[in-house]
């Protein structure tokens, strides 16, 4: 958002229509400093908060064992595979680091995340390669929006779809199309075609309407063929910490 400066020749005309009137002039210059230091600092969204923030939901995931991906769900929440965290146990810490992806200069916004909630993740397990990252050293809502989970049951097969994450630790999506609502012969799995890679595992699949409807597997989730992405679905995901006592 831009800030709102006022300009030397409007100030000038500000400070002579309050000499004008009753007010007591040192009152009057305190009104105006306020207003010209209180006006960007709330414009540039640290009293309003960032209600159309730059920066990705989609967040790098950074561990002893490597990187991968995670989505951001508010309440500094962040969902990820649960292989992308592997190493690690309840309440150990993660680094994770929001990026905008429109401006490759800008600075990402580190953080550290604590583990609270995982699969009873197996190789073999697809559906449970899923773990529950929460946020404890900033407030992601001031600069991040939250990702609106969707409902895996209202897909179809041919729908458009959107993968994002970050490949080699570098942010990208990829388009493409569901190919089958059983990935792999697995009924919580999509098989897609947009194309994914080590790294993208934990980020989003989102609909065309940019709601969250999965989260990329890989790394021995599922056998991963040419040309095909798994994603576990999200009413999964949802079913799953539920049981685990959080509500997304």
């Amino acid at each position: 958002m831009k800030q709102i400066f006022v300009g030397p020749y409007n100030q000038q005309k500000l400070f002579t229509a309050i000499k004008k009137t009753t007010r007591p002039t040192h009152i009057a210059l305190i009104s105006v400093w306020a207003l010209l230091f209180l006006i960007p600092y709330a414009f540039s969204n640290k009293i309003f908060g960032a209600a159309d923030s730059e920066y990705s939901n989609v967040v790098l995931v950074g561990t002893n064992s490597g990187s991968g991906s995670a989505v951001y769900i508010g309440n500094n929440n962040l969902i990820t595979a649960a292989h992308v965290i592997e190493g690690m146990t309840l309440n150990d810490f993660c680094e994770i680091e929001f990026q905008n992806p429109n401006d490759t200069e800008s600075r990402g916004i580190q953080a550290e995340a604590q583990l609270v909630a995982m699969g009873n993740y197996r190789g073999d397990q697809p559906d449970q390669d899923f773990a529950l990252l929460h946020i404890v050293t900033l407030d992601a809502s001031k600069f991040a929006k939250a990702s609106a989970l969707g409902v895996s049951a209202s897909v179809n097969v041919a729908d458009n779809i959107k993968v994002e994450g970050f490949p080699g630790g570098t942010y990208s999506y990829t388009e493409g199309v569901v190919s089958s609502i059983k990935g792999a012969e697995h009924p919580d799995l999509f098989d897609v075609s947009a194309g994914a890679w080590p790294g993208n595992s934990g980020g989003a699949l989102f609909n065309k309407n940019n709601q969250l409807i999965g989260i990329v597997i890989l790394k021995g989730s599922v056998k991963v063929n040419e040309g095909k992405t798994y994603a576990l679905k999200i009413d999964k995901i949802k079913r799953e910490l539920q049981a685990k006592g959080f509500q997304l």
